[in-house]
C-alpha cells in the first residue's frame, strides 16, 4: 500500500460536469453580462438627470441672487408688468420669472 497512490476526483472539473450545469453556467453569465448593460445604462441616465437637476438649482440661484429691482426692471423692458402685478395674488412670486 505504500506504493501506491490514491486518486480523488477533482469537483467542478469540465469532465464531471453535466450539460446542464454546464447551460446553466453559460445562462448565468448571459444574464450577468445583461444586468451589467443595464446598469451601465441606469447609471448614465442617472447622470444625465443629476446634471440637469445641477443646472436648474444654479439657475433659481441665480435668479434669486438678483436685487428685486432688477427683475421689475427686466419685466418692464419686456413689456411685462408692474411691480404690484409681481406681486399679485396670481400665485407667481417676484422671484420666478413665469410672469414677464
Amino acid at each position: 500500500m505504500a506504493g501506491r497512490s490514491v486518486r480523488v476526483p477533482r469537483r467542478g472539473s469540465a469532465g464531471t460536469q453535466s450539460r446542464g450545469q454546464l447551460a446553466a453556467g453559460r445562462d448565468l453569465l448571459a444574464r450577468e453580462q445583461e444586468y451589467k448593460r443595464l446598469n451601465e445604462e441606469l447609471e448614465a441616465k442617472t447622470a444625465d438627470l443629476v446634471r440637469q437637476a445641477e443646472e436648474v438649482i444654479r439657475e433659481q440661484q441665480e435668479v434669486r441672487a438678483r436685487p428685486f429691482s432688477a427683475l421689475t426692471t427686466s419685466c418692464k423692458e419686456e413689456g411685462g408688468s408692474s411691480s404690484r402685478d409681481l406681486l399679485s395674488s396670481e400665485g407667481t412670486h417676484p422671484w420666478t420669472e413665469t410672469k414677464c
